[in-house]
């Protein structure tokens, strides 16, 4: 199977906070592009589920709202997960989002 994906993904550890119609859980972002995350939960959603996403940024008192959908649903014992697509994001979040990926896509 052929990767699909066209955005550089960065490794993270995030928490996030996760609510859509069927399902409210948090989880943890292992993985974050321009274009969408992967978050790790034990709990899993649909495919095609819209989603709300609050997630807490280093240095940040306050999370930053995210909408996306599921377009991945990964049942593995121990890294279970979702992927979700972004929808639309408030310029402030993209901003706050582009300079953890800068920060983290720096080597040191």
């Amino acid at each position: 199977m052929s990767e699909r994906r066209n955005a550089k993904r960065i490794d993270v550890h995030l928490t996030a906070r996760y609510h859509s119609e069927a399902v409210t859980l948090s989880g943890r972002i292992a993985n974050l592009s321009r274009h969408g995350l992967f978050l790790r939960s034990e709990f899993l959603d649909t495919l095609g589920a819209q989603a709300n996403l609050a997630v807490r940024l280093p240095g940040e008192a306050i999370p930053i709202a995210l909408a996306g959908e599921v377009v991945r649903v990964v049942e593995k014992p121990g890294c279970s997960g979702m992927g979700i697509r972004f929808r639309a994001i408030e310029p402030q979040a993209l901003r706050k989002l582009a300079n953890l990926m800068l920060e983290r896509s720096v080597p040191h």
